[in-house]
Order: C-alpha cells, then structure tokens, then sequence
C-alpha cells in the first residue's frame, strides 16, 4: 500500500476536502497532488473507515510502502491505521522506505 490515490473519484473527494493533500510530490514527480496528509485528523477517520473491511476479514498486519512523502508519514499513518483495532488486538505495521 502507497500513501497516496490513484482512484479518479477518491483523489477528487480528497482534494476537496481541507489540508487532505500534501503540497509537493515525489522526487520523480509521479505522484504530485496525489500523497495523503496523515497528520490531518479528519483524513485519519476517514482512512480508517476505508480500511474496516482488512480488519474485518483478520488481516493482522500493514506493509506501508513509500510512506517517506515527508518525516512524519509513516507515524501518522500507523495511528490512522490503529484507529479500529480492538484494544485485544496487537497492532503490527511493516514500512518500507526506499
């Protein structure tokens, strides 16, 4: 999983919503407009109800991969993904940089 969209429809509703999108993109410039802001409260919510359904189907592990779009991605990211994960659960998270 990458720290940005690709999907038209989403990246469209991210976008229109407030400090969703980090300014800048990737040093090739292939992901410009497109790497999600993770410090931002609303997006981590919204995140985290996209990605119920990995925990509903017992997924027990993130492998985030690119998450290096600015120092704090990776940490920001890994609280987004702990939102909906029971307190019996432990929470493990695998990051790639590259």
């Amino acid at each position: 999983r990458k720290p940005r969209l690709g999907n038209t429809q989403l990246l469209e509703y991210a976008r229109s919503q407030y400090s969703w999108i980090l300014p800048g993109g990737e040093e090739l410039g292939y992901a410009d407009g497109r790497n999600l802001n993770f410090a931002n409260n609303s997006l981590q919510s919204w995140y985290a109800n996209k990605q119920q359904h990995y925990l509903n189907e017992n997924v027990s592990f993130f492998w985030n991969d690119e998450g290096e779009t600015n120092y704090f991605t990776f940490y920001y990211w890994a609280i987004a993904q702990l939102f909906n994960v029971p307190n019996s659960n432990r929470y493990f998270s695998l990051n790639r940089a590259w």
